[in-house]
């Protein structure tokens, strides 16, 4: 290894790389890299690079080509991503870094990128490391979740060989026994790094700090969508509820767990990876709808039916679908009492002249987790209720909301009593979706 071109017995100082008019390996200077993972919009990277610029940062990371372990999984914007990029580039001067996923891609990429990421995935790729070998752009190269620090290094032994020196290492993170965790950060391989070679080195912490699980979940009880009422998840219950009324193959389950991606295609749904920052407790649902829409093929109506809503009866939808069908834009369900088992929550939206627990009648509580609209007058307002709309009223056991761990005991009681005494209308189907019920 003392002969190798990046060994510190033969370069007593890091190597700097440039970037533009920017140096990064500098002695006592630490250079930040910040962004998402993946491009997920234009507001998303807006967003980011507005935060960025006012805290006086010079870079972007943020990925177009995602290779994902699970075929599932959001793979990225890929070009229209790069094109964001560009367009961000000029707007806030910032110095863009992104990866590429294999050689095809490299010249595209080039073109935007001011700093080019080989990924943890593609870090044995050499055909990306031979067309890098003639471009000017930095590279960033990320050690593989199975690689040893040296064998990093040694693929930049490739790209030094080539005369092209302006590279870097990323340290991020490999996979141990521990469960809890993604991956484990490697600390004392960066260590080594420092010691024994020249290369500038970059720690990336964001894969250490995950868990090994989806991070986009309610909060309040989490995970709550795969959790099994009568040894179903709670969001196949959902899917069963429609599957009542219309094919199969005209729904659609989102959602950024890969499990239950994979779940709802092994039970005929279609899919649709959703992104993390549509996923939690503060998503907009106008929005969520908003994107749902844009990623399925046209349709005259659109049913938007959230998983805590597990006792919906198939009644209860083609009401709503027959609204649409006579006319009205939108259907908003009540309860017309107030329910003694659920919480009762505030409305999410405000809305001129749109009903809602307060203004309806002081014993309606409103019903959030269903809403049937006219895909028409949605794309005109981006909102799931609109002015001509029709009231429909349900039954108290259908209004729920498994937001807390109370509630979910309460739903998982109130099923075993629909089981016991026969109660078909609230879980009829359920076995064709997921097999005999426990």
């Amino acid at each position: 290894m003392s002969n190798w071109k990046f060994s510190r017995k033969n370069f007593s100082k890091t190597r700097h790389v440039n970037v533009g008019n920017l140096t990064i390996g500098e002695e006592n200077k630490i250079t930040l890299i910040a962004g998402p993972c993946s491009i997920e919009s234009w507001e998303q990277i807006t967003k980011v690079a507005e935060m960025l610029k006012s805290l006086g940062l010079n870079y972007l990371r943020a990925g177009c080509f995602k290779p994902r372990t699970s075929p599932y999984s959001f793979p990225g914007l890929e070009h229209e991503g790069l094109k964001m990029l560009a367009e961000i580039k000029d707007i806030y001067g910032l110095k863009i870094v992104t990866e590429v996923k294999d050689a095809t891609q490299v010249e595209d990429v080039a073109k935007v990128a001011d700093v080019i990421q080989i990924g943890a995935k593609a870090m044995w790729d050499y055909g990306i490391f031979k067309k890098l070998a003639d471009l000017d752009n930095a590279v960033l190269i990320k050690r593989s979740f199975a690689a040893t620090t040296q064998e990093s290094c040694q693929m930049a032994e490739y790209l030094f060989n080539a005369e092209k020196y302006n590279v870097m290492i990323c340290e991020r993170g490999i996979r141990t026994f521990e469960p809890n965790s993604r991956f484990t950060l490697d600390l004392c391989g960066a260590a080594w790094i420092k010691k024994e070679t020249n290369i500038p080195l970059v720690l990336d912490p964001s894969h250490a700090m995950g868990y090994s699980y989806g991070v986009g979940n309610s909060t309040r009880l989490p995970y709550k969508n795969k959790k099994k009422i009568l040894g179903v998840p709670i969001f196949l219950w959902a899917a069963n509820n429609l599957s009542r009324v219309i094919p199969r193959g005209d729904i659609y389950i989102d959602s950024d767990d890969n499990e239950i991606l994979e779940l709802a295609i092994l039970n005929g749904f279609n899919t649709i990876s959703r992104p993390s920052y549509l996923a939690n407790n503060d998503t907009d649902g106008n929005k969520l709808l908003e994107w749902e829409a844009s990623n399925v093929e046209d349709a005259d109506i659109y049913i938007q039916h959230l998983p805590p809503m597990i006792f919906c009866k198939k009644e209860t939808i083609q009401k709503g679908i027959n609204a649409i069908r006579s006319g009205f834009q939108s259907t908003v369900y009540v309860n017309e009492e107030k329910s003694y088992i659920w919480k009762d929550e505030k409305p999410t939206y405000d809305t001129d002249n749109i009903p809602n627990s307060y203004n309806l009648k002081p014993t309606t509580t409103e019903c959030m987790g269903l809403y049937v609209v006219d895909a028409k007058a949605f794309k005109n307002s981006k909102k799931r209720i609109n002015k001509k709309y029709k009231i429909i009223n349900i039954d108290h056991f259908e209004r729920n909301d498994i937001d807390y761990e109370d509630d979910f005991t309460q739903a998982s009681a109130l099923a075993e009593y629909f089981k016991r005494n026969k109660y078909e209308q609230y879980y009829e189907g359920i076995e064709t979706i997921y097999g005999k019920l426990q």
